[in-house]
């Protein structure tokens, strides 16, 4: 098996994961949807160069693009086309990193792909390379905020209650199963012998709750349970009319072309309907007399 091959099947890094999706990140802060993609090239998800694609050659062509589009940004000339052989655009890429600044102490072959672990920190370090260009920083993580602590809401606070609730509760059971397993340790002096403990299992469990107790216990939390159904069905009817206008909006940008193909391709069916029904004319002129 290859060096190549070999490679191939082994599975990326974990480091790779983080390294690919920092990339996705970095390239939305360059607007690359805009700017770079196309019908060719369109927005990849962010574990795209973590693994092989559906097609290699169309992978390794993204990668090339997008390193040369990065190139471009930092005012470096990709010295290579797409009919270019790989292991020569893979080399000229090195040579495009080293004048770039960046490092590039490892061989052309591991570009070849098109993904990887190789392939991430080479597009990681472009993409760092170009927003330290446009002055982009990013900011450290301001935990001023979590000090100052925000208002509860009234779900959060019946949230929180009930989760005093289960502790206490919680604790309570704690305590009598200490007392429990207290007096079994104890002996019969000071508690029920194990021989009584299974005759009380075997009994049939009687509710010694009052029915009036339930009935006001269910009035108290039948509020609480009535606040979260509305919430749910306004995001449900939102997400409805969400997807609706996504359809809406396809729908009215891929209509005219649509439209167009189908009028072309009705002409064409009319052009050849009248060649048939010609044809057919002819024919039957031509054996008229023999039949």
């Amino acid at each position: 098996m290859s060096e190549t091959a070999s490679r191939t099947q082994q599975p990326p890094a974990p480091e790779c994961y983080s390294l690919a999706s920092a990339v996705i990140d970095m390239l939305n802060i360059l607007d690359y949807e805009a700017n770079f993609c196309d019908k060719d090239t369109p927005p990849v998800h962010p574990i795209y160069f973590c693994g092989p694609a559906g097609n290699a050659a169309l992978q390794f062509a993204y990668f090339t693009r997008l390193v040369a589009w990065l190139l471009s940004l930092l005012k470096k000339r990709a010295a290579w086309d797409e009919y270019d052989d790989p292991h020569t655009v893979c080399t000229n890429i090195l040579v495009a990193l080293k004048d770039a600044g960046l490092p590039a102490d490892f061989p052309p072959q591991r570009l070849k792909t098109g993904y990887g672990n190789t392939a991430a920190m080479v597009l990681h370090g472009l993409c760092g390379k170009v927003l330290e260009k446009t002055g982009f920083r990013f900011l450290e993580p301001d935990f001023s905020v979590l000090d100052q602590g925000q208002p509860r809401t009234d779900f959060e606070n019946s949230m929180g209650d009930e989760l005093e609730e289960e502790v206490e509760d919680a604790v309570s059971d704690g305590e009598d199963d200490a007392e429990y397993f207290g007096a079994a340790a104890a002996g019969p002096s000071r508690g029920e012998s194990f021989s009584n403990g299974l005759l009380e299992e075997k009994q049939i469990v009687r509710s010694t709750v009052k029915p009036e107790d339930w009935r006001v216990e269910c009035e108290r939390v039948s509020h609480r349970l009535r606040k979260i159904g509305p919430g749910l069905v306004d995001r449900e009817w939102r997400s409805h009319l969400m997807q609706t206008q996504q359809y809406h909006d396809l729908f009215n940008s891929q209509f005219p072309t649509v439209k167009a193909q189908l009028t072309k391709l009705s002409a064409e069916l009319d052009k050849s309907l009248r060649e048939i029904v010609e044809k057919e004319e002819i024919i039957g002129r031509l054996f008229d007399n023999k039949a």
